[in-house]
């Protein structure tokens, strides 16, 4: 009799450790399920990561493209500049020896 005690409480003993480890072999099969969604979703933000920084890449080289341009246009425009204030002043020069040979006339 006591043996059969024993033995009635190692069977209930066994049957919740059954009972546990089928608990956690479910409990893991949900982890690994979600383990496999949220590696899906980084390599999908990896993805956006990625191509994010080239967008970035892309847009900080046409900004340098544009800054180039915009230097040059500002060199062109100070030489026209330049240019324009030399033939106003040849203007102004052949003006005032146009009147000064009349009035000498």
């Amino acid at each position: 009799n006591k043996c059969d005690g024993e033995r009635m409480a190692l069977s209930g003993k066994v049957s919740q450790q059954e009972q546990d480890i089928e608990h956690l072999v479910q409990e893991n099969s949900v982890l690994n399920s979600r383990n496999s969604s949220l590696s899906v979703e980084l390599n999908s933000v990896k993805r956006s990561v990625t191509d994010l920084k080239e967008a970035l890449d892309e847009s900080e080289a046409y900004v340098a493209r544009l800054e180039q341009l915009n230097t040059l246009v500002r060199e062109e425009s100070r030489i026209e500049h330049q240019s324009l204030q030399k033939e106003v002043e040849f203007v102004k020069k052949a003006k005032e020896d146009s009147e000064s040979r009349l009035k000498s006339k």
